[in-house]
């Protein structure tokens, strides 16, 4: 059995999704998704509400890396 993966039925199910995301990350073209493929480990590692709030931080990292310096709330 995989490092990480429970004997649970239903940690088997969450695995075998965990190893096909990481099949799918790593099947895309590191030239066109450059920032996704040096992160797959990290964005499959954990539970999913990590996976989601790992995912939410990169998501809202990009956005304020994009908005012009100085801005803030109104």
């Amino acid at each position: 059995m995989r490092a990480g993966c429970g004997q649970r039925p239903r940690t088997a199910i969450v695995c075998r999704r965990s190893r096909r995301l990481t099949g799918y990350y790593r099947a895309l073209p590191p030239d066109r998704f450059p920032c996704l493929s040096e992160r797959v480990d990290a964005l499959v590692a954990d539970d999913g509400e990590s996976r989601f709030r790992y995912g939410l931080e990169l998501l809202l990292d990009g956005i304020e890396a994009r908005m012009p310096k100085g801005a803030g709330p109104p």
